[in-house]
């Protein structure tokens, strides 16, 4: 009996310690999106510190509720950021309900493309070293890059038309 109660306590922990808190959860229609289309906690406390961190460096300070114009909130900085994160979710979701997510032997080759061209000249590579640790590293932030660009630059093309008749017909219909 103590065995089943320690099992029980144990999965029972797991469980709770895998639990995800969620600070945007995106619907369509009502419905749920799948949870990979959501923003976590974590993600978003990442993207605020790395935020505030970035502005610090540039000697930004934020005030913790008030805006004025030399002096941006916390809050306003996390709305920010909310609306920034939810839009890049929604772009993903698209992208995967559309199946307009490249192909990996395009952004290896987009990635290869462009790491030969920075690693060309000697000096460039030391700078790359210097800032980023390793050629591998940068490389990796390279693929991220072009996975995204080739992301967002389907989803213009397929979400919103560029075609000037096309425009003028949709603004007539709305």
């Amino acid at each position: 009996m103590k065995k089943a109660s320690i099992l029980v306590l144990l999965v029972f922990f797991s469980i709770t310690l895998q639990a995800v808190e969620y600070a945007v959860k995106v619907t369509r229609n009502g419905e749920a999106l799948p949870e990979e289309f959501w923003i976590s906690s974590d993600e978003l406390d990442q993207a605020f510190d790395a935020t505030v961190s970035d502005a610090s460096s540039q000697g930004i300070a934020f005030d913790q509720y008030f805006t004025n114009m030399n002096t941006p909130s916390v809050h306003n900085l996390k709305l920010i950021l909310i609306t920034y994160m939810a839009d890049e979710k929604l772009i993903e979701y698209y992208a995967f309900e559309n199946n307009l997510l490249p192909f990996e032997d395009e952004v290896a080759s987009e990635t290869a493309a462009m790491l030969s061209m920075y690693s060309a000249d000697l000096y460039t590579v030391g700078q790359i070293e210097a800032e980023y640790g390793s050629i591998d590293i940068f490389a990796e932030e390279i693929k991220e890059y072009v996975t995204y660009s080739l992301k967002m630059n389907r989803f213009l093309e397929k979400a919103i038309p560029a075609d000037a008749e096309l425009l003028l017909t949709y603004r007539n219909a709305s």
